[in-house]
């Protein structure tokens, strides 16, 4: 299936994950090995999809917990991250390797990472696209003390 280049990051702010994240993206160029960055946050960091505002924070909060607040060059909802292990992956979409649209993209990295995660001696769980409930705001992924 070819080369698959593997960046262990280690732990950084938020801000400069998110930097390393946009420069992979910035660097590639078609027809170029996929990449797949691993890298932890420290300090803790809450993270905020690309159409969210800052505004949606109690900058005040995030700040007296030590945390950092950053935005991600993708959609979503805001997490915090903390004690984790966050990934990013960079590749040829569509392609064989990857599929031909985003939900081909999720499933081709969900299986690969199961499948190491197996060869650990894990049993982990990917949703096969079962609907979850919306939480009713906040959520775990939007911490009640951060969120206005």
């Amino acid at each position: 299936m070819g080369r698959l280049l593997v960046i262990r990051d280690g732990a950084r702010p938020g801000a400069d994950n998110m930097a390393a994240d946009a420069e992979l993206l910035a660097r590639r160029a078609p027809g170029d090995p996929p990449v797949l960055r691993l890298y932890r946050w420290s300090p803790p960091a809450v993270s905020y999809g690309y159409h969210q505002a800052p505004d949606d924070f109690d900058r005040e909060v995030i700040d007296r917990r030590g945390w950092g607040l950053v935005r991600r060059p993708t959609g979503g909802r805001a997490i915090l991250h903390a004690q984790e292990l966050t990934y990013a992956v960079v590749g040829d979409a569509p392609s064989a390797r990857f599929g031909d649209d985003l939900h081909a993209v999720y499933a081709a990295i969900n299986g690969a990472l199961t499948e190491f995660l197996r060869r650990l001696g894990l049993s982990p769980d990917i949703s096969q696209g079962r609907a979850w409930p919306r939480p009713a705001a906040p959520s775990a992924s939007s911490p009640p003390a951060a969120t206005r």
